[in-house]
């Protein structure tokens, strides 16, 4: 499905293919593969906002709210922090029994390369207090046990779970990143833009609605309950 998007020189609308987008968690051999270019570019995110519009990832049940808050962490004791969430809801049993009330949800899935590392996408889609939905791409390492026990990785992702995904927006140090994600190539990419991206997250905290550029910004999660 075609889109249109500036030039590398911003001086002329191109049209651009869109990548595929897979809302099937449980077929991991069908997940399609998103190169890296297009997440960074904002091109998948186009995509996933246009399969939302188009009913392909159908709309938040009327029931889903957010009149939670985001808080930012401090990476001085683990090495790595991001923006966590309290619901900040009256009946946190409903909200933990019925996930439909929740502002956050797992979309789309795929895979990606970088540097010759593969990773799995989970894509999650943020319902802001101001309306409007955006998606944020988690990562996590293809390592060769993932297929073979994918029913428990589905457990720990899938909407009735009482786990909530953080994204981690900072680390400490580089080495922090190595060690606790086990990838050089993400490191190495993420260390350079490691400012913006706690600008982009400080972003988040303080409006309570994801900036559109955070989008771009493939993220690891760590898993935390509600």
């Amino acid at each position: 499905m075609p889109a249109y998007m500036l030039n590398a020189e911003k001086t002329a609308w191109v049209e651009v293919a869109l990548p595929e987008i897979w809302t099937d968690p449980a077929r991991p051999e069908k997940y399609p593969v998103i190169a890296w270019e297009d997440i960074t570019s904002g091109l998948y995110a186009k995509a996933l906002h246009q399969a939302y519009e188009q009913g392909l990832i159908p709309p938040f049940p009327p029931q889903a709210f957010n009149t939670g808050k985001f808080f930012k962490g401090d990476p001085t004791r683990a090495g790595f922090s991001g923006p966590s969430f309290d619901p900040r809801v009256e009946d946190f049993s409903k909200y933990i029994t019925d996930p439909s009330t929740r502002p956050l949800r797992w979309v789309a899935y795929g895979v990606t390369e970088l540097s010759g590392e593969r990773f799995v996408l989970s894509v999650e889609q943020i319902l802001n207090p101001d309306g409007n939905t955006d998606f944020l791409t988690y990562l996590t390492k293809e390592e060769p046990w993932f297929r073979r026990y994918y029913q428990e990785y589905l457990k720990q992702w899938s909407p009735n779970s009482d786990v909530n995904i953080f994204p981690i927006t900072r680390f400490r140090k580089i080495e922090d990143c190595q060690q606790y994600m086990t990838t050089k190539a993400y490191c190495d990419w993420f260390w350079p833009r490691q400012e913006e991206i706690k600008r982009l997250a400080e972003e988040w905290v303080a409006t309570g609605n994801v900036p559109k550029a955070l989008e771009r910004i493939p993220v690891f999660g760590i898993p935390r309950s509600w």
